[in-house]
């Protein structure tokens, strides 16, 4: 039992973690296939939004705090996808054919904001019942 409980923490960044790579591979392509009817631009801005969403998500139920309040978990999740928006952003730099944007990093900053107010909102209701 105490074996399978090593692997508990494991399990849980596991989807963050498979997540962030999958950002990494998308960031590593040259060039994205456009979306067919929707203006590139719009589609990279609504992409970055839900990519950074989604890994938020992913951090919340990754970072297991019980001891602190729920705000203490949402700042580290926040900081952590702010972080890794950083650094894709600077690996982007390095690829032929696309370049570093902080207009992509405030975009995905808003993503995984949008996700942390939904989530202490969601606490909060569920709290109240």
């Amino acid at each position: 039992m105490l074996a399978r409980n090593r692997f508990i923490p494991l399990a849980r960044w596991m989807p963050a973690l498979l997540w962030m790579g999958w950002i990494f591979w998308l960031s590593s392509q040259q060039a994205l296939p456009p979306p067919p009817g929707i203006s590139y631009t719009i589609a990279a801005i609504a992409g970055h939004f839900v990519l950074y969403a989604v890994l938020m998500l992913l951090l919340l139920v990754a970072i297991d705090m019980p001891q602190q309040p729920r705000a203490a978990r949402v700042k580290v999740a926040l900081a952590i996808a702010l972080i890794y928006a950083v650094s894709d952003e600077f690996h982007q730099s390095f690829v032929p054919g696309r370049e570093a944007s902080v207009f992509d990093i405030v975009v995905d900053t808003c993503g995984a904001s949008c996700t942390a107010i939904a989530w202490m909102v969601g606490w909060r209701r569920i709290a109240t019942y």
